[in-house]
């Protein structure tokens, strides 16, 4: 038998010892014999490694210009391997097989992110912009230090002290070396990366827990530039360690053992050594300068969270990764990582029966949203809906593809009132809302009383809605949007839902508080002020009123002290007590099933037209085949009776013949001579016997021809007889077939002309292409309005809910609101409890919007999938790692986005990330940014799809959503046919503009300018004068002013700020600024009035700037579809009309 040394180390000490003998040759056979005897994940994986660290010990001993790209995975220590060698050389990307295994994958994106710090220009940007935040070391003494500061009212004052940080800008110019970019235009680094964060109390005191947090990029760095890639999949091993080691740096005591504030000493050497540490070039690093103020509420014992140093998604990263590892990471992440493969792919623009089925009225949601208007959704935005709520029953993802314009937030308010109504639903069946609590036997002291904590009863979860996005805005918009007045019917007069709080939540009109914008500290912070501590607006004084508390607020006013009660209780009329609120709670029980009766039975009606519809088209196949068989089947008949004719005339005629030679026979035999003639054979005798012989002889071949023919006389009568009776019964079959069919019909046309909607038919597929998308499958004006009535009553039916079950209620949300669950509660069997405090939140309001980015923070202790709904907002922007934490903590994902328009934002060169891939077998086709976001892994995900022909081959996306109802012409053609192979259908409806009406009409004015980079004056000089004659006949400023280059929106800026042209025209000159101008990229999901583009790029010479932004559609496409009523396109003609997609451009617009 063989020697196996190694036979008895566990895989664990055997990744131990690679780690320390990687560069022991001898050992590594050794190991990799060993590693060949054994099968597990990790073995194969560890003799993988094994192999490509021999290769490279192999590959040292021959002279190269590029250090090798090894394959290690760093030891328990958490030292950083020294830099190899500067200068830096450049690293070639090595090549091979992609496996595209899922720990792979997520260890690629974490070695992305270990390099994609967030990052400030400014230190008040640390501070959400308020400089007044901002401590600086430049005045001798420190902040806390000399008697320290004052706190602001009801706030607790902390440090968070910036211990250094790195140049974005020389550190990723120095990766570029290395690994170069081959983008023309590749995203600036700009600004700093904060190298570590000290939480200090406001005496200088490092905060007790989790006091300092370390950046991964000042780590990283130092990591790629050696070219040891791998290792940056680790940093979740390495930054604890880290932390352990600067803590020790910073703590200090004097004699009595007492903790010392910081000083400028300590910091700096804490710096320097951190410095060391990493091995970070100094040329990158900057020193410690300046802390932030943070203040937290003095209710709060808890420090503020800290500034994020690192990616938003590296722990959520990390924990995936541990669940694949140990084979429990969730469906849907196993879908979105491709290891889960849909079960079938159905195409919506090409298979009409995959449509039709869709689109059946059972899989209608009872509730719809009541938008303005009323009208119901088009087909393939009710189709998504369809298969939403249908299809992910358990869980799933279903990608919906939405090209500008084409109502992708109307496609999910109405997910959204699905939800509410199927939740309200599931809410009518308790007696007693209290019944929907669990007392979980669990309290908490908060101030001088006991707070409990509650599970909830699993019939209610499911429903949490989390609406997220990469981009703040769509986010944002989202979330303010569903509660404007403007987003209902202004004929729904009674869908009101605590209005008063929605109100205060967003300082304007709206209907009630079914969405909130949380995600970062401060959004969370500034909700939970108002939401539940604004003693007038405030959910908490409310609930206690409807519990049976009375609330009445004490005021000062110039005739003495009076009392009232908080505006929300007596504008959302509060019951008194228990008792009241169960009384209005029976009455919405009964209005809810009431109005769930009607839409339901409208539903009913209309699948028995789909069913009828089916079984016409069965039975009118039937009758076809039928008909066709019967004169099949006549002219087999035909031809039997005449065969059957000619049978019989042979026979008979046979027969004849066989008659007359037996009478022949007869007449000889009595002429047979007599005895004697017979026995002496005489001439006559043998003369009758020949004869006698003759006739018996043919008689018999006449016999047995008649035989022959009766036989087939015969044969050919039972078969016409047997065809005849076949015919009669088809005749039959088809007369009943018919009366069938006719009673179908009658039934159809009956339902049909109750329910005039666009019924599904053979004659809806025939319709043109324009006529069928933007028809409202099914629906009606009257039964649309069932189901707005039915999400009306739901909302009614959630506000009574809410009356009486306030106690639980209460008391979950009071621990809620506290930290919003980031934080534990004390206890593991308190934590447990997070989810379901959640889960309360979410039975008030339905929807919490938040970024990808604030996902990991807010949602830390959220087990996988305890939420219901990933509802991901321009997706087509969001870098494919983004949704990794949303997607493992939800069942079920409706991910909506278009690839053709702004891609994922990539700060590292591209060939530093293609080689990340490459170094773990990952295919960067479909797994790397820019190529690769949420929505691409997603409509790969995705069992229904559509496709879009285009001239180099098949484009397959999610669902399509193509009427597009925001702009005129030509900007709906220009996008129509660069991105969407005029596919696209207009339904916009013609409006007036202002704008339009001083400036003219769409056009590009062409200017031949010279370019300071690619700025031109000239363009500015031409866009001011626009600009100004806007001012000047008073329009409303509701235009952007967009360019493809940084340089010419930085350039805009100034020449708008010192032309004083904004000056008393907008609010806030420089805010207006940062909103309405910028790179193409800035305003995605936005739209105005008009928009100005700016081209830039005037020189000739500047060709591959132009071909970069022309090079692909998806920045024209935006470009042109922000503007919903005019289009002014600002730059040299004659050079733009050549760059690719411009050249549509040239074609759709007119000259100045």
């Amino acid at each position: 038998m063989a020697r196996r040394p190694l036979i008895q180390k566990g895989i664990a000490e055997l990744e131990q010892m690679f780690d320390k003998q990687k560069g022991d040759t001898e050992f590594l056979n050794t190991l990799i014999a060993e590693l060949s005897q054994r099968s597990v994940p990790r073995a194969r994986d560890l003799k993988r490694r094994a192999a490509e660290a021999v290769k490279n010990l192999q590959q040292r001993d021959t002279p190269t210009t590029s250090p090798p790209v090894s394959d290690p995975k760093p030891a328990a220590s958490t030292s950083a391997a020294p830099v190899s060698s500067r200068p830096f050389e450049r690293v070639d990307r090595p090549s091979g097989p992609s496996t595209n295994w899922p720990d792979d994958i997520l260890t690629a994106w974490t070695a992305m992110e270990v390099l994609s710090p967030p990052s400030y220009r400014r230190p008040e940007d640390l501070a959400g912009g308020d400089k007044y935040r901002i401590a600086q070391f430049n005045r001798g003494a420190l902040p806390w230090e000399n008697g320290g500061e004052r706190s602001r009212p009801n706030q607790r004052l902390y440090y968070q002290l910036i211990l250094g940080s790195i140049d974005m800008e020389a550190a990723v110019n120095a990766l570029l070396k290395v690994y170069t970019d081959t983008r023309d235009e590749r995203p600036q680094a700009r600004g700093e990366a904060v190298l570590a964060t000290i939480m200090l109390d406001k005496n200088g005191l490092p905060v007790e827990n989790e006091a300092v947090s370390i950046s991964s990029f000042g780590w990283g760095v130092p990591v790629a530039l050696s070219g040891r890639l791998r290792d940056l999949g680790q940093w979740s091993q390495v930054e604890k360690a880290l932390i352990e080691e600067l803590t020790k740096q910073i703590t200090a005591e004097d004699k009595d053992g007492n903790p010392l504030p910081l000083d400028q000493r300590r910091i700096q050497l804490a710096y320097e050594w951190l410095l060391q540490k990493l091995d970070i070039p100094a040329e990158f690093a900057k020193p410690p300068a300046f802390a932030v103020r943070s203040y937290q509420y003095f209710k709060l014992q808890d420090p503020p969270e800290a500034i994020l140093l690192n990616s938003f998604f590296l722990d959520d990263l990390a924990t995936a990764r541990g669940h694949v590892a140990a084979g429990s990471a969730t469906a849907n992440l196993k879908r979105y990582l491709q290891v889960l493969k849909p079960r079938q792919r159905r195409n919506l623009m090409k298979d009409n029966a995959a449509l039709a089925d869709a689109l059946e009225p059972r899989k209608f949601p009872a509730g719809s949203w009541p938008a303005n208007g009323r009208h119901p959704l088009a087909l393939l935005q009710q189709c998504a809906v369809n298969l939403a709520i249908h299809d992910l029953k358990d869980d799933g993802i279903l990608a919906v593809n939405g090209p500008p314009g084409t109502g992708k937030t109307t496609l999910l308010r109405d997910v959204i009132a699905a939800l509410v109504t199927e939740r309200a639903q599931v809410l009518s069946g308790f007696d007693d809302p209290e019944d929907a609590f669990i007392h979980s036997g669990e309290k908490m002291r908060m101030g001088n009383a006991f707070v409990h904590l509650y599970s909830l009863d699993k019939r209610v979860k499911g429903y949490e809605m989390i609406v997220a996005s990469s981009n703040n805005k769509a986010v944002e918009n989202v979330s303010a949007e569903l509660p404007g007045i403007e987003a209902i019917a202004s004929d729904a007069p009674g869908l009101r839902y605590f209005k008063t709080v929605s109100d205060a939540l967003l300082q304007r009109d709206t209907w009630g508080t079914v969405a909130a914008v949380l995600g970062n500290s401060k959004n969370r912070s500034d909700f939970r002020q108002t939401f539940w501590w604004d003693d007038d607006a405030g959910f908490r004084r409310y609930l206690m009123q409807a519990a049976g508390q009375p609330q009445l607020l004490v005021e000062e006013t110039s005739e003495g002290t009076r009392q009232r009660p908080p505006q929300i209780v007596v504008k959302e009329d509060a019951p008194e007590d228990q008792d009241e609120a169960l009384r209005r709670w029976k009455r919405s029980r009964q209005n809810l099933q009431k109005a769930v009766r009607s839409a339901k039975a409208a539903l009913a009606d209309l699948q028995k037209a789909h069913d009828l519809l089916r079984a016409i088209r069965a039975k009118e196949a039937s009758v076809s085949g039928l008909e066709a068989e019967i004169a099949s089947r006549a002219r087999i008949l035909a031809e039997l009776e005449t065969a059957a004719d000619n049978a019989v005339g042979l026979r008979d005629r046979q027969q004849k013949t066989v008659d007359a030679l037996l009478g022949e026979r007869d007449a000889l035999i009595r002429l047979r001579p007599g005895f004697f003639s017979r026995l002496l054979g005489t001439t006559a005798y043998r003369s009758w016997q020949s004869s006698h012989k003759q006739i018996s002889s043919r008689l018999g071949l006449e016999q047995g021809s008649l035989r022959q023919l009766a036989a087939r006389a015969q044969e050919t009568l039972s078969g016409l007889a047997s065809e005849r009776s076949n015919l009669q019964h088809l005749r039959a079959s088809l007369a009943a077939g018919m009366e069938a069919l006719n009673r179908d019909r009658t039934q159809y046309d009956a339902i049909a002309r109750q329910y005039p909607g666009a019924f599904l038919s053979d004659e809806f597929f025939a319709q043109r292409h324009r006529e069928k998308q933007i028809s409202a499958p099914w629906l009606d004006e009257q039964t649309a309005r069932l189901r707005n009535d039915v999400f009306e009553a739901a909302m009614a039916l959630h506000k009574a809910f809410i009356d009486a079950a306030a106690k639980p209620i209460r008391h979950n949300l009071n621990v809620l609101l506290d930290s919003f669950g980031t934080r534990s509660l004390g206890s593991p069997e308190k934590d447990a409890l997070i989810p379901d405090l959640w889960s309360t939140l979410f039975l008030l309001v339905p929807v919490v919007s938040t970024t990808f980015a604030s996902v990991s923070r807010m949602f830390g202790r959220i087990p996988l999938d305890a939420f219901g709904w990933l509802l991901v907002d321009e997706a087509g922007q969001a870098l494919p790692q983004a949704a990794v934490g949303a997607l493992m903590r939800t069942r079920r994902a409706v991910v909506v986005g278009d690839p053709i328009q702004i891609e994922p934002v990539v700060v590292l060169p591209d060939k530093l990330t293609e080689a990340m891939c490459n170094q773990f077998s990952v295919d960067p086709l479909t797994f790397n940014a820019p190529g690769a976001s949420v929505q691409t892994l997603s409509d790969s995900a995705t069992e229904y799809y559509g496709t879009f022909e285009t001239t180099f081959g098949t484009r397959e996306v999610g669902v399509p959503l193509l009427v597009h109802r925001r702009c005129a012409e030509p900007m709906f053609s220009i996008s129509n046919s660069i991105a969407y192979e005029n596919l696209m259908v207009q339904a916009k409806v013609s409006r007036n503009s202002a704008i339009r009406d001083v400036l003219g009409p769409s056009r590009w004015i062409d200017i031949e300018g010279r370019g300071q980079e690619k700025w031109c004056p000239q363009e500015g000089d031409a866009l001011l004068g626009l600009v100004q004659q806007l001012r000047e006949r008073g329009c409303t400023p509701d235009f952007y002013i967009v360019t493809p280059f940084v340089v010419v929106q930085d350039r805009t800026r100034e020449r708008l700020r010192s032309s004083g042209v904004l000056e008393g025209w907008v609010e806030n000159p420089y805010q207006w600024m940062r909103d309405r101008v910028g790179t193409v990229h800035t305003v995605q999901g936005r739209e105005a009035e008009a928009v100005f583009f700016i081209l830039g790029a005037p020189d000739a010479q500047q060709r591959g700037a132009r071909g970069w932004a022309g090079g692909r559609p998806n920045l024209l496409n935006v470009a042109t579809t922000r503007a919903k009523e005019a289009l002014y396109v600002i730059g040299n003609r004659s050079l733009w009309k050549a760059a690719g997609v411009f050249q549509a451009l040239d074609a759709y617009l007119k000259g100045a």
